[in-house]
């Protein structure tokens, strides 16, 4: 509660800074009517938020009604938790992303592990390589995206936590993400840009390198794509991706773990760029664009709808929930009247463009399964004598993308009995000899010819 007392010491406090001409106040919070410079507005008020902060109090300034005005508000003390919380979360998300790695791993490398027998998920051999080639890369890159947040907000003098870490054991991930928390409000547009820019960027500098080390992995290991696809998932590939592939060629070889952590790096850089709500996308949209940036966050919950019925994938679904919990409209910075410079408007360029790069319409697809088979005889008819015999030998090819066994029924053609055979394909190919024998009861011409069909 701010009492009159209080509102004659805050009074003389931002009168160091500006002249203020009247004053009206309420239970929790005053308002200082001031003539002040804007050229200078942005020194002067980071003064007074320097002074009213260490008195308990947050200073807020906007322009209303053609006047400038500062709210003065009491500081909600800050519950810190111990890093104790930083700690254990950091273990269980390493545990988790280990676990999620091992699992790639099991799945990547047929040579050595056994993909019919998960229990070899926890050999040394996957953990191993899942924490190396999968989990480390991921949490690296996860890691320096935080604390870009972290040491640009204390560079601008915004307290704020080290990073929260979530995790989660659920494959392809093993987490989602990290957050940093701000403890207290940002002060002008310059940081809240500066703020939000610095992880994503960060990160995407990471991600980068990943990436092109986990295609060299992938030519060093060289795993054959399997002709079963049964069971597979591919990878939506943005256009940094896309173009990163097409430089660095790895063949038609499964994506080795640590392209895949690159690749949820990218993936992470997008989602966290959306220009929706707290995000840090939408950190970047109300520092360009102010209160319009209100717009630009209902458009990306849009076209996210629209992601998910046209593509039938429904994760955009999920995000949708999560930007709406932690709000759709972001509040303003404590001055939001002084403008962006130049160089700020060119980061926010770039940043649309690395979002943009980074987009990718369905991250994560199951292989379209596809039964399919071909017989093939080598001649197209044969002459059969009455009551005799013909073998041909036929080959089967398995022209479909999963093994799986198939059954193949012969039915007479239209000029000869023939007695129908079933039996069972495994593999990609397979022989079998065919021996049609003409009925007895039939009185057929000994040229007339017999063509199976295979249903």
């Amino acid at each position: 509660m701010i009492k009159g007392e209080d509102v004659n010491k805050l009074k003389e406090v931002i009168n160091r800074y500006f002249k203020v001409y009247d004053v009206r106040w309420e239970y929790d919070s005053a308002a200082f009517f001031c003539d002040l410079d804007e050229a200078t507005l942005e020194k002067d008020f980071n003064g007074l938020r320097r002074d009213l902060i260490v008195r308990g109090y947050i200073p807020m300034v906007l322009h209303e009604g053609g006047e400038h005005i500062v709210y003065v508000q009491e500081r909600a003390l800050a519950k810190y938790k111990s890093v104790k919380v930083n700690i254990i979360l950091l273990i269980f998300t390493m545990i988790t992303t280990i676990f999620v790695g091992a699992m790639n791993w099991w799945s990547y490398d047929s040579r050595h592990l056994n993909p019919n027998n998960m229990w070899d998920i926890f050999t040394p051999t996957a953990l191993g390589n899942g924490a190396l080639y999968f989990a480390f890369p991921l949490m690296l890159i996860l890691g320096i995206h935080e604390l870009g947040h972290y040491f640009m907000a204390k560079h601008h003098g915004v307290a704020a936590s080290l990073p929260f870490f979530i995790p989660v054991p659920v494959p392809p991930l093993g987490t989602f993400g990290a957050f940093i928390s701000m403890r207290e409000p940002i002060p002008d547009k310059k940081a809240l840009l500066d703020i939000g820019v610095a992880g994503p960027i960060c990160g995407f500098c990471v991600a980068v390198p990943v990436i092109i080390l986990g295609f060299k992995l992938t030519d060093i290991f060289a795993m054959p794509v399997p002709p079963d696809a049964g069971g597979l998932v591919y990878m939506g590939t943005s256009l940094f991706y896309t173009f990163l592939s097409s430089v660095f060629p790895s063949g038609n070889y499964l994506t080795h773990p640590t392209a895949m952590a690159g690749w949820v790096g990218l993936l992470v850089t997008f989602l966290n760029l959306l220009p929706a709500g707290q995000l840090d996308g939408g950190h970047v949209a109300r520092a360009l664009f102010g209160s319009w940036s209100k717009y630009l966050s209902y458009a990306s919950i849009i076209i996210m709808l629209v992601l998910s019925f046209y593509y039938q994938y429904f994760g955009w679904i999920l995000f949708i929930f999560i930007i709406v919990f932690i709000g759709v409209s972001h509040p303003p910075p404590l001055n939001d009247i002084t403008p962006l410079d130049g160089k700020r408007y060119a980061t926010g360029a770039v940043v649309f463009m690395i979002l943009i790069g980074c987009f990718t319409p369905v991250p994560l697809y199951p292989a379209q399964i596809n039964h399919d088979g071909r017989l093939t005889l080598p001649v197209d008819s044969v002459n059969i004598a009455p009551n005799g015999t013909a073998q041909l030998t036929a080959v089967v090819n398995d022209t479909g993308n999963i093994a799986q066994g198939y059954s193949l029924t012969l039915v007479p053609g239209p000029k000869a009995g023939l007695a129908g055979w079933n039996f069972s394909l495994n593999g990609t190919k397979a022989q079998i000899r065919l021996t049609p024998t003409v009925n007895r009861a039939s009185k057929r011409s000994s040229r007339s010819s017999s063509r199976p069909r295979a249903m």
